[in-house]
Formats: C-alpha cells, sequence, structure tokens
C-alpha cells in the first residue's frame, strides 16, 4: 500500500515522533536561538529550497 506523502519527513528530514515540528527545528536552527542573523540566514536556506520543490509533483504542499 501506497503511503501517505509526508514533506516533513520527505522534504526536511523531520520524523513523525518529532511533528509537528516548531519553529527552530522548521529553521534547522538550535532550539531557542536568538541571533537574528543565523535565523534570517536559516530562513533564507528553508525558503530557498521550498521554492525549488515548487515546481515539482506537490506544489500546493510546498506553498502551504
Amino acid at each position: 500500500m501506497a503511503e501517505t506523502f509526508d514533506p516533513y519527513r520527505q522534504w526536511l528530514g523531520i520524523h513523525k515522533d518529532e511533528q509537528p515540528p516548531h519553529h527552530y527545528r522548521l529553521l534547522g536552527v538550535r532550539i531557542f536561538e536568538n541571533e537574528v542573523p543565523v535565523i534570517a540566514n536559516a530562513a533564507d536556506r528553508a525558503m530557498l529550497h521550498l521554492r525549488t520543490l515548487s515546481l515539482g509533483p506537490h506544489s500546493a504542499q510546498a506553498q502551504q
């Protein structure tokens, strides 16, 4: 049987036991990171990654 598409797992490597992920986990920074440049760079990196995925078969999930 085919599994349901899990964008957290397949795109970001976030296992089911870590879902739903908190904001720090989504960005891949340590929890309670407070340096703005670190957070901003991580957000830019995540957005770039999602933009590339928005052209694929699961574009609706990438837009969410």
